[in-house]
């Protein structure tokens, strides 16, 4: 669970003057910001999402090998930090940022090494669910001093989401959600990001967490056993996929 929590301090020198103090308490920890950071590297695609919709360009943000059209033209020529998987510290450390924002799932691990860099915050953003990503938006808007453009943001895409809702059948079938990848399937379950989201905009999720998993691998065999009425498969196009193979069984065609 994430919270912010904002303190006022008043200083008096030649004149008075204040500024916001954030506290941060975020997944791994406690943070406190004494001015609204500037330099910003994103290690996740959400958190450069969040920052460019609040109008605040990072200095830094991670890029995988496959290509993100709308996101690399809206940060075409922003510095690559590397990959989300495996950020770049020397290219981190090189940007002098004043603030990190990493995530739970990929990041953990070198948590301590961000935190030398500079002041790092942890969200669950792989792992989360839309609620979850909704609350980290607005958060990441309280850090760089936009909550109310956050507020009014939020506002405008829960209207619209409730819009979509509407034209949902309320007599649709259960639905699978996946990614596939050129070495697995793997089904976004009902707390995972996805699936959360079609579940929200009325669509039953057919795939429960297993294991403490929101997201897990899954055969042909445990696919055809969910019996969906519909499937949802997001994947790159140029790649070769488990799914190019299954169609061809009559398990898929059935």
């Amino acid at each position: 669970m994430t919270r912010i929590i904002f303190t006022w301090l008043v200083l008096a020198a030649v004149c008075t003057c204040a500024f916001a103090q954030v506290t941060v308490e975020h997944e791994l920890g406690i943070l406190e910001l004494p001015e609204t950071p500037t330099r910003i590297v994103g290690l996740e695609y959400s958190f450069t999402d969040a920052l460019l919709n609040l109008g605040v360009t990072p200095v830094g943000v991670t890029k995988d090998a496959n290509p993100l059209p709308i996101l690399d033209t809206l940060t075409e020529g922003v510095p690559s930090v590397g990959s989300r998987a495996e950020p770049n510290l020397e290219a981190i450390i090189a940007l002098e940022p004043d603030l990190i924002i990493a995530d739970l799932a990929r990041h953990a691990g070198i948590y301590d090494q961000l935190s030398r860099i500079a002041p790092t915050v942890v969200f669950n953003s792989l792992r989360g669910s839309y609620e979850d990503i909704l609350a980290q938006f607005a958060l990441i808007g309280d850090i760089v001093g936009k909550p109310d453009e956050a507020a009014r943001l939020l506002a405008k895409h829960r209207q619209t989401f409730e819009e979509a809702q509407a034209l949902t059948s309320p007599d649709a079938g259960g639905l699978v959600a996946a990614v596939a990848y050129p070495n697995g399937f793997t089904v976004h379950s009902s707390q995972s990001f996805v699936g959360s989201l079609l579940e929200r905009l009325g669509r039953h999720n057919l795939v429960a967490p297993s294991g403490g998993d929101t997201q897990f691998e899954l055969s042909l065999e445990g696919l055809a056993a969910l019996d969906p009425a519909a499937i949802v498969i997001f994947l790159y196009a140029r790649d070769e996929t488990p799914v190019d193979e299954w169609r061809e069984t009559s398990v898929w065609q059935s």
